[in-house]
């Protein structure tokens, strides 16, 4: 069978390490069909050495902004899928083909998707709205051809459901940490010298502004003296976003510089002497499509702060303590509760460790294979329909 996948929208954060997951598994797994690939042109794809005698890779190189894009979304992926004449074609990044001349797969792990404006809140950025737009307009016109729709929760699969009326087959796919998790690093890293011993959160994100990193911020800065003993470590950079630069200057302006420590964007190898180092994770998210940072901090023990929304509480259950992400009393309230509960942290710890043990059990391998499984039978059930049109006729 040949299969033919894109992947060249997905060049950040969960989605890329999910995706890089993936497709490093499948090459594991799957010894028997044949491949062409795209994804974007970074080191984190190249070194995953897809190219072998049944996988053919292009890397993608954006060029000329979002004319450019379109024009390679809209013209030349296409015409690389007809040259290529796949049995399926599979799309990992959000959205599939219109007028797909074979069985079509999507992977869908872009929460804007399904979140409507309440819960998000209002874009500040006309472009970003745009974008967005698109993004729905698209995914849904190639939803109507799509066979199979891969996504990691439950949560995502009814909301596709319930927004769209899609009727065919969602597979739920969950997802397993990245490799990292195995590092034995221990000690404090040298930039949490400022910890000082104090309550130490931590928060590994890239900067999106569903993020709630700003109301992470102002809580900080509102609350300075009943969470004096209180830090929060944040893994952000300024060309990520221009509001992330915004963020960063903020924090140097309100003299928070020892009060949200930001180490920037860690490697894979460091994280696990971060988790080590902290007491907490912090997400005051808005929106995700599932977030292995839950898993992660249940993986090393940390128990969980979080925002009372229906994508965290699938993930994590009774490990967490929920509160309103859009509320800075009640993010400090649940912050206070945890660092004065040492019990409750002991607990929330030890049903992390039990939810991680006994609901996310799946390796990569394991849902590589899903994957791989369920693309032939798309593939099958196509051909025996088109059989039995011949027949009837």
């Amino acid at each position: 069978m040949k299969i033919f996948i894109f992947a060249h929208a997905v060049r950040a954060g969960g989605g890329r390490a999910t995706c890089t997951n993936i497709l490093n598994a499948l090459k594991k797994v799957d010894k028997e069909n044949n491949y062409c690939m795209v994804v974007p042109d970074q080191p984190e794809y190249r070194a995953l050495n897809l190219e072998h005698s049944r996988c053919n890779v292009h890397y993608y190189r954006r060029k000329f902004g979002d004319v450019g894009r379109l024009w390679f979304d809209w013209v030349t992926l296409k015409q690389m899928v007809r040259r290529y004449h796949p049995d399926v074609v599979w799309g990992m990044g959000n959205t599939g083909l219109i007028s797909p001349t074979c069985p079509q797969a999507i992977s869908v792990q872009h929460p804007h998707l399904v979140y409507d404006r309440e819960i998000t809140g209002p874009s500040r950025n006309l472009r970003g709205q745009m974008l967005v737009f698109l993004l729905r307009r698209s995914f849904s016109r190639a939803l109507s051809q799509t066979g199979v729709v891969f996504c990691q929760t439950t949560t995502m699969a009814d909301r596709i459901r319930d927004l769209y009326g899609y009727r065919g087959n969602i597979v739920v796919t969950s997802k397993q940490m990245s490799t990292f998790a195995t590092s034995t690093t221990q000690g404090t890293p040298d930039r949490l010298s400022l910890i000082n011993g104090r309550f130490t959160l931590f928060y590994v994100s890239r900067y999106y502004r569903h993020k709630g990193l700003e109301m992470l911020v102002e809580v900080m800065d509102r609350y300075r003296d009943e969470l004096s003993d209180t830090v929060a470590v944040i893994t952000i950079e300024a060309g990520q976003h221009p509001a992330a630069a915004r963020l960063l200057k903020k924090i140097e302006r309100h003299g928070l510089k020892d009060r949200v420590i930001n180490v920037g964007r860690l490697a894979p190898g460091e994280l696990a002497a971060y988790y080590g180092a902290c007491d907490a994770l912090v997400m005051p998210t808005c929106l995700e499509s599932f977030s292995g940072t839950y898993l992660e901090a249940m993986h090393f023990g940390l128990p969980i702060l979080t925002s009372d929304l229906d994508f965290a509480r699938e993930v994590c259950g009774d490990a967490a303590l929920y509160f309103d992400p859009w509320d800075a009393e009640s993010i400090r309230n649940a912050i206070l509760r945890l660092k004065n509960d040492p019990q409750l942290r002991r607990d929330l710890a030890a049903r992390g460790k039990t939810r991680l043990s006994t609901e996310f059990t799946r390796t990569w391998e394991d849902i590589a294979r899903t994957i791989k499984e369920t693309l032939e039978q798309l593939v099958q059930s196509e051909r025996e329909r088109a059989s039995a049109a011949v027949e009837t006729r």
